[in-house]
């Protein structure tokens, strides 16, 4: 009888430089993409997400939120969502505003939503969050995090990242 175990990869940074200094978005459209991340090679059949984000000093406003998604690409071709009628998400980090909340909810997925705190340079932690279940429990071949916030500041202009471990199933 085959004995199958999970095994993890190494934790992975995601390239997101549009973190840092991210202005916040009333409406939520505005924010900002990371890098694509290619899973063709690695094949893994889940991914755990993990970040770390500050916002810059000040007192926020109750009531506002931070918020995660993820995106992928629409066609092997390598097409990314659209965020407004003639641009497209970048391969690369970069600050972008969706023109629509349809554009928005139509090609992202909500991954975690974070009530902010009041408190002044609060760190704000993401864990352990799975990608697949975002995709119907698959994994895509390339995807990518999405970022917007309605603080009354920034994002801090450093120390901000996200990294994610990938799982296999080893069967021997």
């Amino acid at each position: 009888m085959a004995d199958s175990k999970l095994l993890y990869s190494t934790e992975q940074s995601i390239t997101f430089t549009s973190l840092n200094s991210l202005a916040g978005s009333s409406t939520y459209l505005g924010g900002g993409n990371s890098a694509i991340v290619d899973n063709t090679s690695d094949a893994y059949i889940e991914v755990l997400i993990n970040g770390h984000l500050s916002i810059q000093t000040g007192t926020i406003t109750a009531g506002r939120s931070l918020e995660l998604w993820a995106y992928s690409q629409i066609e092997d071709s390598g097409t990314l969502p659209r965020y407004d009628n003639t641009n497209a998400l970048s391969t690369s980090s970069a600050a972008v505003t969706f023109a629509s909340d349809y554009l928005k909810f139509a090609h992202l997925k909500l991954l975690k939503s974070i009530p902010l705190d009041t408190v002044s340079l609060r760190a704000y932690q993401f864990s352990n969050i799975p990608l697949s279940p975002s995709f119907g429990g698959m994994i895509p071949k390339k995807w990518g995090l999405f970022v917007t916030h309605y603080a009354n500041y920034a994002i801090a202009s450093s120390g901000n990242w996200f990294k994610y471990v990938g799982i296999k199933i080893n069967t021997a």
